[in-house]
């Protein structure tokens, strides 16, 4: 019998060319959005969604 295994991908996040690990792998990406970015106007999250 085969088995599965199951493993997360990290997220990373880039913002003008800067790659920003994944600072709360618990937190939405819109959170992340929130934390990382309070002082840069930043209106939707662009990217691939697994």
């Amino acid at each position: 019998m085969a088995t599965l295994k199951v493993e997360s991908l990290p997220r990373e996040f880039y913002f003008n060319g800067t790659r920003i690990p994944d600072p709360a792998p618990q937190m939405t990406a819109e959170e992340i959005r929130d934390l990382l970015f309070k002082k840069t106007p930043v209106t939707e999250i662009h990217g691939k969604y697994i």
